[in-house]
């Protein structure tokens, strides 16, 4: 979630017989290789990106519009924002639903990083909005550590404070949406799951 540093250091650095198989990002590596002292594989990615392999999402055919996907923290401020042509993804929602609604969509725009890489997964193009009066934990630092698996110069943002949440915003940030190209294999990600799949 963040940079490795207290109790959550020190918890780390307590454990014995570690093996890391495969780590989000490329500084998710650094910090375990740095501060504990890990072997960390160069083996990158959120394991969401190996969803369409499992799970696909036709069949429910495309809704087209704009998915919004909040963060459990945002969904109030973004309730209200709601409008024609936008979606409104509840993350609590199952996996199949929240899919479906995503990957049908000509946009996404979220605050959520899984609603980012489950766009990216399904080839959506995306925007991360940061709610900036209302910060996650993680902050910037668990979607930069996302950013750093794909072309992280055609990353769309946009720092925006809730009150200024509306339908013609999610509009004009749909329209710049962009889907990076990834830097990272999936194959190793997938081969790197240490158990016996069914």
């Amino acid at each position: 979630m963040g940079p490795l540093e207290g109790d959550s250091l020190a918890r780390l650095r307590s454990l014995e017989n570690v093996r890391v198989h495969a780590v989000r990002g490329r500084n998710t590596r650094k910090e375990l290789v740095q501060k504990t002292g890990w072997e960390v594989p160069e083996v990158f990615g959120d394991p969401a990106l190996l969803l369409p392999r499992f799970l696909s999402a036709g069949g429910a055919g495309s809704t087209g519009g704009i998915a919004v996907v909040p963060h459990l923290d945002h969904r109030s401020c973004t309730d209200a924002a709601a409008g024609p042509g936008i979606t409104m993804v509840d993350v609590r929602e199952g996996v199949e639903t929240v899919v479906r609604k995503i990957a049908g969509a000509d946009a996404c725009v979220s605050s959520s990083l899984h609603g980012i890489i489950v766009a990216q997964a399904y080839g959506v193009p995306w925007v991360w909005l940061r709610v900036s009066d209302r910060i996650i934990s993680g902050d910037r630092y668990k979607f930069d550590d996302f950013f750093t698996t794909l072309d992280a110069g055609a990353v769309r943002s946009c720092d925006v404070p809730a009150d200024a949440l509306s339908p013609g915003l999610f509009e004009q940030l749909a329209a710049r949406a962009a889907l990076p190209e990834l830097t990272i294999g999936l194959d190793p990600l997938l081969q790197s799951f240490p158990h016996r799949r069914a």
